[in-house]
């Protein structure tokens, strides 16, 4: 309970992002869509884990769609002398990830003119997200392509 509650609260904060820019932002993702899928064992250099999207972003205002594809990657625990928690469980990456995510969509979204809704809107998007996620998770990245062995997860608009 605790950590939807927390969980909607992050969500509300990145709503009330989408003050920053004229156009209008809906749509967000969820954490139960980051199914993560560990690439390096945990005795191996901390482990990592990512999963794959390829998300749907339609400007509010011309209904311009433009299709993006990233990878989200968190290590699964930190190394010694990393600030607590050092363990990333499941659960905090999913909902580091999306609070982000959505935080990144609507930052970035909400200043789009629709002849930006292209690869370029995607880099800033990976960009921002990216910036955002490691405040959050440490050691994260986000990149603009997939990893291989990784299946990639659709998401519209709706977050489906």
């Amino acid at each position: 309970m605790m950590k939807s509650l927390k969980w909607l609260l992050n969500l509300s904060m990145a709503f009330a992002l989408c003050g920053a820019g004229p156009n209008e932002v809906r749509g967000f993702i969820t954490p139960g869509k980051f199914d993560y899928r560990q690439i390096v064992p945990v005795d191996v250099d901390g482990g990592w884990q990512a999963v794959c999207f390829r998300a749907a972003f339609t400007h509010g205002n011309t209904g311009t769609t433009v299709r993006c594809t990233f990878t989200v990657g968190t290590p699964i625990r930190l190394r010694p002398g990393a600030p607590p928690p050092r363990e990333i469980t499941r659960e905090h990456a999913q909902e580091a990830g999306a609070t982000a995510a959505n935080q990144a969509a609507y930052l970035v979204l909400a200043k789009a003119s629709p002849e930006a809704m292209s690869a370029v809107l995607c880099g800033a998007f990976v960009e921002e997200y990216n910036r955002l996620l490691k405040i959050s998770l440490p050691g994260s990245r986000v990149n603009s392509t997939c990893v291989h062995r990784i299946p990639v997860i659709p998401v519209s608009p709706d977050g489906q």
